[in-house]
């Protein structure tokens, strides 16, 4: 049997230990609190480091798009700037091969009006006259 004694040593002992024990809570606690710490400031600077490579990425896509995009906005311009009278070919040899077929098309069917328009427009010069004399 126990003696009174022995078991205040041992409830003494009991709270020690978890005296002990929420020491050791209060440590794992603060290096677990550290570690996120840690990890979140490593997160940060991840996130940090892509979103700067992802804004520079994205202006660099805007300038290349607007770099690409010049040849057409001259072909637009060049046509937007013609008198609507104005079937004379383009004029325009585009550097990138995409636009070729664009250019190629449109001075064929300007030629083709410019064409119709020259037969019609001699075909109404050889028309006999209806109008009458007297």
């Amino acid at each position: 049997m126990t003696s009174p004694h022995d078991m205040g040593r041992a409830r003494i002992a009991d709270a020690g230990q978890v005296g002990v024990a929420r020491d050791l809570d209060r440590a794992e606690r603060r290096q677990v609190r550290r570690q996120e710490l840690h990890v979140q400031q490593r997160e940060a600077a991840r996130r940090q480091v892509r979103d700067e490579i992802h804004e520079r990425d994205l202006r660099g896509v805007a300038h290349a798009v607007k770099h690409g995009l010049r040849p057409l906005r001259r072909l637009a311009d060049g046509i937007g700037n013609r008198k609507a009278t104005d079937l004379s070919p383009l004029g325009v040899d585009p550097p990138y091969a995409e636009l070729r077929p664009l250019t190629s098309a449109l001075e064929r069917i300007s030629g083709a009006f410019l064409a119709d328009g020259l037969n019609s427009v001699a075909g109404l010069n050889s028309m006999p006259s209806t109008s009458s004399k007297g």
